[in-house]
């Protein structure tokens, strides 16, 4: 009994101490799964909920980044959450027009991936960071059309599945 009593008074005094006004820093956001996204959202968008890739990105003790990588036939579709906004984690030269997706402010932008295939990204402010999606050509697999408009219909699907 002891032991939980004190355990109650330890989360107490966290939740107190973090509502204070001396708190400096700024806060931490929480990271969506992105291999959380549902079986039947990922089949209607032609993606492979079999064949998820999970990832992550550690800076120190904090993670920083969440992924996950669904194979298509054409190209590879990743989902990712940040703990960034969209402005400070993309240069601003690479940004590119801004979009409306399912009413949410976003941008899309082309780039290249490290082994020098075409991707088409969008990503848009959410919680305190951000989401991002992308397609990206894989070797072998050149897609037949624009990505960024195969893009544009996987995330008018998947959206309406992420906790913003």
């Amino acid at each position: 009994m002891r032991s939980r009593m004190v355990g109650v008074a330890g989360v107490a005094a966290v939740l107190i101490g973090g509502c204070g006004g001396s708190v400096a820093g700024t806060p931490v956001a929480e990271l969506w799964d992105p291999c959380s996204i549902p079986f039947e959202a990922l089949t209607e968008a032609g993606l492979d909920p079999n064949a998820a890739i999970p990832g992550e990105r550690v800076e120190g003790s904090r993670r920083v980044a969440a992924f996950c990588t669904y194979v298509h036939q054409n190209f590879d579709f990743t989902a990712y959450s940040f703990a960034q906004p969209v402005e400070a984690r993309v240069p601003s030269s690479s940004l590119g027009d801004r979009v409306l997706v399912v009413d949410r402010a976003a941008v899309r932008y082309r780039a290249s991936s490290p082994a020098g295939l075409p991707t088409c990204a969008i990503a848009l402010d959410a919680w305190d960071g951000s989401a991002e999606f992308e397609v990206r050509a894989g070797p072998g697999r050149e897609p037949t059309d624009d990505m960024c408009v195969s893009l544009d219909r996987i995330v008018l699907l998947l959206l309406p599945t992420v906790p913003f």
